[in-house]
């Protein structure tokens, strides 16, 4: 059939749907109700569409013109339900590509020397949107909260958005979303905090995280403790409340194992890129928490892990839990680093150990001011504080 034909025949199959539709007479002038009635998507088009919004971030708006243009799409073939061809056209223009190009400014607002989260945020509550930054000239910078003349040069040195560009390209290589904090999906107890990212790097599905708990812990255990961690991990899952960890060996693999195991929901925030799973034996983990759950990075693919990642790692759990439960803590560590920004951000600590050491006091003294401290797995009600 010649294109002229297929378009006639789209625009009688219109007229004819809308017969009924008061004022309504093509595919552009559906409204949201009439979206949900005409629209049918077979379960392929319907998997492709939920992929690219969430990798995105599409509002409803540029999803309901996205449909829009896929139903105009099937109609020019004579067809009923919206087919996953007809989604890869219309994500073929480039209007609906401006999320994409947006990104880039996100992405390059992380890049900056001398900007951290902080900064990142004051400047966003400034100028509402990256782009607007990127756009800025010294004086409308100056204006910004605490701002020092280093960082207003090291942002207005920073024009080129080359490595944003080649980050972004490995994230849709890679299938690695991202996520900005005015998404709706970005946990509110998390984005309120004047150091959240402002971007996460994700891959997964998320879930209701209104109410989570983080669990950490030592990297080495023995069965006694890690069946313990197994039994309060359980416990949560089964009153349906996500867990938070870090993926790390010991207790942090086991919370997140146990999870899984049970049928529940976690997350694992990790201090590298998304695309290296370390340590290297949990490749199995992350590819169930990446099935299942959640896997969020502040840092972009190809970041490797460093000793000085982890603390930043380690307050994104405090940050995305609303209760923080450290099993049998060492001296020093991780775990330890967990329950000072657990303390910073007012989140409630529960400090659990197999006995009563020199090591579990001094961390119970250290994070006495909000830390529930249970000493003994044989009688966890008895709580004190020291």
């Amino acid at each position: 059939m010649e294109l002229r034909e297929k378009v006639e025949s789209a625009r009688r199959i219109q007229q004819d749907r809308y017969k009924d539709e008061e004022g309504i007479s093509c595919n552009a002038q559906m409204t949201t109700s009439m979206i949900q009635k005409y629209c049918e998507l077979d379960a392929d088009s319907l998997k492709l569409l939920k992929e690219t919004s969430e990798k995105y971030g599409y509002s409803a708006r540029v999803i309901h013109k996205l449909l829009r243009l896929a139903r105009t799409s099937a109609d020019l073939d004579g067809v009923e339900k919206i087919r996953k061809e007809d989604i890869e056209k219309v994500l073929s223009c480039r209007d609906l590509d401006e999320s994409n190009s947006k990104m880039i400014y996100w992405i390059w607002l992380t890049q900056i020397p001398q900007v951290d989260p902080v900064l990142s945020n004051r400047l966003l509550e400034k100028f509402k949107i990256p782009v607007e930054i990127y756009r800025a000239d010294h004086e409308a910078l100056q204006l910004v909260k605490g701002i020092s003349n280093r960082q207003i040069e090291g942002i207005l040195c920073s024009r080129s958005l080359d490595k944003s560009k080649g980050i972004l390209d490995v994230c849709n290589k890679k299938k690695i979303s991202i996520l900005t904090n005015q998404d709706s999906r970005y946990p509110f107890k998390a984005k309120m905090l004047e150091d959240a990212p402002v971007i996460l790097y994700y891959q997964g599905c998320f879930a209701d995280l209104s109410h989570s708990v983080g669990i950490v812990g030592a990297r080495r255990c023995n069965q006694e403790v890690k069946k313990q961690c197994v039994q309060i991990t359980q416990s949560y899952v089964r009153q349906g409340i996500p867990i938070v960890s870090g993926m790390a060996k010991g207790i942090d693999a086991c919370a997140a194992t146990a999870c899984i195991n049970e049928g529940g929901y976690t997350v694992a925030v990790l201090g590298n890129g998304l695309d290296t799973c370390y340590p290297s034996e949990h490749q199995l983990l992350m590819d169930k928490i990446r099935e299942k759950g959640l896997l969020i990075s502040e840092y972009p693919p190809g970041t490797r892990p460093t000793r000085y990642n982890f603390p930043k790692r380690n307050r994104l759990i405090n940050a995305w839990s609303d209760k923080v439960i450290i099993i049998a803590p060492g001296k020093g560590g991780g775990a330890l680093i967990t329950g000072d920004y657990a303390k910073k951000y007012g989140r409630e600590i529960e400090i659990i150990g197999g006995a009563v050491t020199p090591q579990t006091r001094q961390t119970g003294n250290r994070l006495s001011s909000n830390a529930e401290i249970v000493y003994s797995w044989d009688n966890c009600d008895a709580i004190f504080f020291q």
